[in-house]
C-alpha cells in the first residue's frame, strides 16, 4: 500500500491529480467510489506530496501506547496491509476495541456504514459516563 500511495502522488507531482488518481487506482486494482474519486480530482497534487512526506517525518504516533488513556475504536479491512499493525495497536491500548472487517481491504473497509454502525454506537455507549 506504502508504495502504491508513493507512485501515485509522484504521478500527481508530475502529470496532475488524474494520473495520481488513475495510478493509485491500477495499484490497488479497483476504481474509488464516489464521490470520494471526484474529491480526490479536486485535490492539490503538491499538497498532496507534501503531506504525503510530512508522514514520514513525523515518526511514530506514540513510543508507549499502553500510557493512552482515552477509549479507542479501531477498525481495518482484513486484506488492508495495516490490519495487524492496527489489531496490535488495539492490544497495547486500555481500553481500545479493535474490529475486523473480513472480506475488506483498506478502501473497501470504508463503504461498510450499515454494517460497521452499530458497533460504533455500542462502543460510544460502553465509553459514555
Amino acid at each position: 500500500m506504502l508504495r502504491a500511495v508513493s507512485d501515485a502522488v509522484a504521478a500527481g507531482k508530475d502529470r496532475g491529480m488524474d494520473a495520481m488518481v488513475e495510478t493509485w487506482e491500477s495499484a490497488i486494482g479497483e476504481r474509488f467510489p464516489e464521490p470520494a474519486r471526484t474529491w480526490m480530482l479536486e485535490n492539490d497534487p503538491l499538497a498532496l506530496d507534501a503531506e504525503f512526506r510530512s508522514l514520514f517525518q513525523e515518526g511514530s504516533i506514540s513510543s508507549d501506547l499502553s500510557r493512552w488513556t482515552t477509549p479507542c475504536l479501531i477498525y481495518a479491512g482484513e486484506e488492508d496491509e495495516m490490519h495487524e499493525g492496527a489489531a496490535r495497536a488495539a492490544a497495547e491500548i486500555p481500553n481500545a476495541t479493535f474490529i475486523s472487517l473480513p472480506g475488506h481491504t483498506h478502501f473497501s473497509a470504508e463503504r461498510v456504514g450499515e454494517e460497521l454502525l452499530p458497533r460504533v454506537l455500542a462502543f460510544l455507549r460502553s465509553t459514555s459516563t
